[in-house]
């Protein structure tokens, strides 16, 4: 992560529309939707090392939506 983004939570964080997210609905309905934007999100990190770290959380942030 950034350390510009270090003590801040995801809803602080200003961002801008760039591109859809290929494959995904325009509004997120489910959780299978809100994993294949996290794998999108992943695959979109410029380092190789980071992609796969992004990879290696996507099951831990589902299990935790689903509890």
């Amino acid at each position: 992560m950034s350390r510009k983004y270090k003590d801040s939570t995801p809803t602080t964080i200003a961002m801008k529309k760039t591109k859809p997210v290929r494959g995904a609905p325009t509004e997120c309905r489910n959780l299978f939707d809100l994993s294949q934007i996290l794998a999108w999100l992943a695959k979109e990190r410029r380092d190789l090392q980071e992609q796969l770290e992004w990879r290696e959380k996507i099951p831990d942030l589902m299990d935790s939506l689903q509890n």
